[in-house]
Parts: structure tokens; C-alpha cells; sequence
């Protein structure tokens, strides 16, 4: 079975219908969920989507009560979630080497600790890193884990 790491922006396109990429993140939740893939995630990524959800609360898109919900079902589908002290080092050591931040960074370094792909829709992030083989575009992805 193919296994990526995903990030909190593709996961948060499994529940809000506005992002773009939204049918492609369903896509890789409906493959999740049929154990097609399997997908792993740092601890942080709970408190991610809560902020991310937060953020689409502040900015008038969903209402409080909604994000509650909506948080509720994420966290049902979460992915597999892992700790990241074993590789806090790796952690710095990227966020300085592709310019980033350590949170970002925290993806970036499970991927590359796990050599496996970073599912992503976080365009700027991708553009610093650009390593094809560390980190995939979520546009990218088909069914049966496959890429274009």
C-alpha cells in the first residue's frame, strides 16, 4: 500500500467546499477511507486544522458552530498521527535549508525521515522546496495512488 504524508491544507479541503482542489482532496479522503492509501501526518497537524478552520471562522466563511462540526468529522478521518521530537534536529535543519518555517518544515522532514511523498496544496511551499521525489501537488494525484 502507497503511504504519503499530507498536510493540513489538503486536509482541510476535505471539509470546506471552497477550496480549490476541493474534489481532489476527496478523492485522496475516499482512497484513505477505502484503505487504498494510507496517510500519515505530524502531531501538529490537529492544532493545524483547528487553526485553519479557525481562520475560515475570522474571515466570515463558516460560521463557529460549523467549525465545530466540521473539526468534529476531520478529526474522525485523521490521518495516522506521528510525533516529531525523534526528528526536531531534521526539523531545523530543513526550516533553514529551504527557507521555511519549522511548522512547515515538520511535513518536510517526516516525509524525507520516512522516504515517502508529501501530499500538498501549499503552492509557495512547493516552489521552496522543489524536490519532486520529497513532496507531490495534490493536482497531481490520481486514484490508485498513482501520479500523472
Amino acid at each position: 500500500m502507497k503511504v504519503f504524508v499530507i498536510d493540513s491544507s489538503t486536509c482541510l479541503k476535505w471539509v470546506l467546499k471552497d477550496e480549490v482542489n476541493y474534489k481532489i482532496a476527496q478523492l485522496i479522503l475516499k482512497d484513505y477511507l477505502e484503505g487504498k492509501i494510507a496517510l500519515v501526518a505530524p502531531n501538529l497537524w490537529v492544532y493545524e486544522v483547528a487553526n485553519g478552520l479557525n481562520s475560515a471562522v475570522l474571515s466570515k466563511r463558516i460560521t463557529i458552530s460549523k467549525a465545530k462540526r466540521l473539526l468534529g468529522l476531520i478529526i474522525k478521518t485523521k490521518p495516522n498521527l506521528l510525533p516529531m521530537e525523534p526528528v526536531i534536529q531534521k526539523c531545523l535543519k530543513n526550516s533553514n535549508k529551504y527557507k521555511i518555517s519549522i511548522y512547515d518544515s515538520v511535513y518536510i522532514s517526516l516525509a524525507e525521515e520516512h522516504k515517502i511523498s508529501l501530499l500538498s496544496s501549499d503552492k509557495k511551499l512547493i516552489s521552496k522546496v522543489k524536490s519532486p521525489k520529497l513532496m507531490q501537488p495534490i493536482e497531481n494525484y490520481q486514484t490508485k495512488a498513482s501520479f500523472k
